[in-house]
């Protein structure tokens, strides 16, 4: 099955919420809503979710998409994971630090400066 996935990066990427993924499968079906998530383990990717109306065994929240066999499980997110890492590196490799604008001066009378 293929699997390509859409990742929309956070732009506080302090935070542990990184990013939102979707899916599309076998260009046919689109799958909206996984969680790139930095947890004490390094990055994971939560599934899509809905709040419940009420708590059922303590939970609030209760997964709407998951995968069923661990090896679909293992591509999924690693094709997610792998395109979160392809996006964020792509946009700090764009990150240029701002230069300082040359001035009228010339640099002998930079250098003569009395600090």
């Amino acid at each position: 099955m293929k699997i390509k996935a859409t990742v929309k990066l956070m732009k506080d990427q302090t935070k542990n919420l990184k990013a939102f993924a979707d899916i599309t499968l076998d260009e046919s079906f689109v799958v909206k809503g996984f969680k790139v998530m930095s947890g004490s383990k390094g990055l994971f990717v939560s599934m899509p979710s809905q709040k419940l109306t009420k708590e059922k065994d303590g939970k609030q929240y209760e997964d709407t998409a998951f995968p069923i066999t661990a090896g679909f499980r293992k591509q999924l997110i690693e094709t997610i994971i792998a395109e979160y890492e392809k996006k964020a590196n792509a946009e700090t490799s764009d990150y240029e630090p701002a230069k300082p604008e040359k001035s009228e001066s010339s640099e002998s009378e930079i250098d003569n400066i009395p600090f």
